[in-house]
């Protein structure tokens, strides 16, 4: 099969399983007065799953309560054809399931964790906008890591994984991310919670903020679109 006929087959199937996949994930927990949603952002290679997990795991201990984790890379592996280096042939099909998990999380009252880059503001504002109708306390943990140590990151878990995240999609999130997260609190206000977490690979330095109003304000450096480039091996130093 060429690239296409592997996008169109995983569209196909992602369609056929989306319903009883989403009913899997979020029927058996119990529906709740006070439902969470809680969305991830920040770059590739900045840590987000690990930190969704440990939220997944301290909800658990301190209250007993169980979200859904809605992860696009993890849903990828229900593709047959998937093996990591087509990661990015899997991109619509995906999801497609990681909005039907939402559709039935938001429906069940089930509070939730969508682990993503959210590096497309209308689609974040959509999403944000359908949880606050639902009187849902919406929170965004926006999770940074310096993008030399993000790209180092990425190229070790393609090796590990197979997984592959292509340098201009790796450039281009990195700084979107942080755009619609800042605009995103420019349009909401209060209506949002944002956590800021700063990690870095030798754990010193994972110092969560909380109640953040302005993520720029938190970036001890600015990287341009050249300066990731360089970072990623698109254009020398």
């Amino acid at each position: 099969m060429n690239d296409q006929e592997i996008i169109d087959k995983a569209i196909a199937e992602a369609k056929k399983m989306k319903k009883a996949l989403a009913k899997k994930m979020v029927d058996h927990l119990p529906q709740e007065e006070s439902a969470v949603s809680v969305f991830m952002a920040g770059s590739p290679g900045a840590g987000k799953t690990e930190t969704a997990r440990n939220i997944l795991s301290m909800f658990k201990t301190q209250s007993g309560m169980s979200l859904v984790h809605i992860e696009n890379d993890e849903l990828r592996k229900e593709f047959k054809d998937y093996h990591g280096e087509n990661s990015p042939l899997f991109q619509r099909a995906a999801t497609l399931l990681v909005e039907a998990i939402h559709d039935r999380a938001l429906h069940k009252d089930v509070s939730f964790i969508l682990d993503s880059t959210l590096s497309s503001f209308e689609k974040a504002k959509v999403n944000i906008e359908r949880s606050l109708k639902r009187g849902r306390f919406v929170q965004i943990i926006f999770v940074y890591q310096e993008p030399e140590q993000a790209w180092r990151l990425v190229k070790a878990r393609e090796k590990v994984e197979g997984r592959r995240v292509p340098e201009e999609v790796f450039v281009t999130q990195f700084m979107q991310s942080q755009q619609v997260v800042s605009e995103l609190k420019k349009l909401f206000g209060s209506d949002i919670d944002i956590m800021f977490i700063e990690k870095n690979i030798d754990g010193k330095n994972e110092r969560p903020h909380f109640n953040v109003t302005d993520i720029d304000a938190l970036l001890r450096k600015k990287y341009n679109r050249q300066s990731l480039e360089t970072i990623v091996g698109l254009q020398q130093s």
